[in-house]
């Protein structure tokens, strides 16, 4: 994840791009909030499924200007990596729990979730 981070921070400034908006899935989530803290900065960033490991991954202060996250109720992949299902809620990241229960890890990307429960409206 950190070499990941580095990668995403030099794609973002070698074109730059920052200040992009950005949707991540699981450790994605976790390879921005790194890149955060090597310089790159975004204007919207939606976390799907994201493990929170929050004291090792987490923004850099100013670093997003708005960020949701959306998830299941409870995730057993999030568990199996010992991670947090929801950030802290003094993240400043918002959080939408989809009404699903032990459902796929992929439940917050799928289409058919994003039609049915309106996720557009997080874009």
């Amino acid at each position: 994840r950190e070499v990941d981070s580095l990668n995403l921070t030099d794609w973002v400034g070698r074109r730059s791009l920052w200040g992009i908006d950005a949707d991540t899935h699981s450790h994605g989530g976790n390879v921005l909030m790194a890149a955060t803290h090597i310089g790159a900065a975004f204007s919207k960033v939606i976390f799907l499924s994201c493990p929170v490991h929050w004291t090792k991954y987490h923004p850099a202060p100013q670093s997003i200007a708005v960020a949701v996250s959306i998830h299941i109720n409870f995730d057993f992949v999030i568990l199996a990596d010992r991670a947090g299902q929801r950030f802290p809620s003094a993240s400043r990241i918002s959080e939408n729990i989809l009404p699903k229960w032990f459902t796929g890890h992929d439940a917050s990307w799928q289409p058919h979730t994003w039609k049915t429960q309106n996720l557009d409206r997080f874009l």
